[in-house]
């Protein structure tokens, strides 16, 4: 499970107080209500996310430049010429697969027996929230979801090959519909697990390698809405007797971090990473984590905290002295003093972050 310096999106599914029908196209407006009616009917979710002009992904790009033909004497307004063509010619492939898939009665009426339908179109004056738990990246996208929210699958249709096939292709609709209609038996998997580990007369193990089989399995993009399965592992085993629970209580931490941060509450952030380094939940290669994250934050204080930075570097280098990192926190350390007696002589205040290099990921 990811933990921090990468951002993990708020898990914000209440998007309005108010229980809407579907509209008259058959899609909800918002997620609330199209989980509401999931639970109820015991359907899964599929949202699709739509802008006003088809968004282009790092990976498509990457696939147009792959296809354009680069000549030494290739001026940059001839190469700019022909990505602008391959970017049009893949908004106009979307378009297409819209109109003669997506936005169909046909393909509503097909999907309604098994989903509730959610339909988001972003705007550059509306962007909304829930994009941010499952991290949108491209446009159109169609998300498939469990009950809870849980993803299952997502079709971005972000290959550009894949894509055209798909349009051109005789059959659109009902290959769409089959790939949909696959992904639904990882719904049944993960709803069959998530019962399991909700299920008090199972055992503690039984419990927490249900939840666990989920977070491994997830895509990390849409991990932040495992949040409240990381609460049931957390209750199932308060006291980590188990020796398991050390990675629910980060991901815990770093979604609170997070709030913290989006709201430029770093010095709270700071604390949330403190107090779970401190913690005799995390392992020896966790606590140095934890303590370096909460040093970034000290040390990106609107006025750096450059004691309270030192503290928790410190920290963090004496956790796990002997780790690849811990040669690296004292490179930030030494960086930290230099910095410290460089603004105790009268230098100006930092406007970048002055934490040394960034830490690698544990595996």
């Amino acid at each position: 499970m990811k933990r921090f310096l990468i951002v993990i999106a708020t898990a914000l599914f209440v998007l309005s107080s108010c229980h809407r029908a579907p509209g008259a196209d058959g899609w909800f407006a918002d997620f609330d209500s199209a989980q509401k009616a999931a639970k109820a009917q015991n359907k899964g979710i599929l949202m699709l996310i739509t802008t006003e002009q088809p968004m282009i992904s790092q990976a498509e790009m990457n696939a147009i430049f792959a296809t354009v033909p680069l000549t030494e004497s290739a001026s940059y307004d001839d190469i700019r010429a022909l990505l602008s063509d391959r970017a049009q010619e893949i908004i106009e492939l979307k378009a297409e697969l819209l109109s003669k898939t997506i936005e169909t009665d046909s393909f509503r009426q097909s999907c309604e027996e098994n989903f509730a339908l959610v339909h988001y179109n972003v705007t550059e004056t509306h962007v909304p929230d829930i994009l941010n738990s499952y991290q949108i990246q491209t446009a159109p996208s169609l998300l498939v979801l469990t009950k809870e929210g849980f993803c299952a699958g997502i079709f971005e249709f972000d290959n550009p090959q894949t894509l055209k096939e798909l349009v051109q292709g005789t059959n659109t609709e009902s290959q769409l519909l089959r790939d949909i209609r696959a992904v639904q038996t990882e719904i049944v998997r993960i709803e069959e697990l998530a019962s399991v580990a909700r299920t008090a007369s199972e055992s503690q193990a039984t419990r927490l390698d249900a939840i666990d089989t989920i977070f491994k399995n997830t895509n990390q993009r849409f991990i932040a809405p495992l949040e409240p399965l990381a609460k049931v592992a957390v209750s199932i085993d308060p006291k980590n007797e188990s020796g398991r629970i050390g990675n629910f209580y980060c991901f815990l931490a770093d979604i609170q971090a997070n709030k913290f941060l989006q709201a430029e509450k770093v010095t709270k952030a700071a604390r949330v990473y403190e107090r779970l380094a401190e913690s005799d939940y995390l392992d020896a290669a966790q606590k140095q984590e934890y303590y370096y994250a909460a040093a970034v934050c000290f040390a990106n204080e609107l006025t750096p905290d450059y004691k309270k930075t030192l503290q928790m570097l410190d920290k963090a280098r004496e956790a796990d002295p002997n780790s690849e990192q811990a040669q690296k926190i004292q490179e930030s350390i030494d960086y930290i003093k230099s910095m410290q007696e460089y603004a105790a002589n009268g230098a100006p205040e930092q406007d970048e972050p002055i934490v040394g290099p960034e830490l690698p990921p544990q595996e």
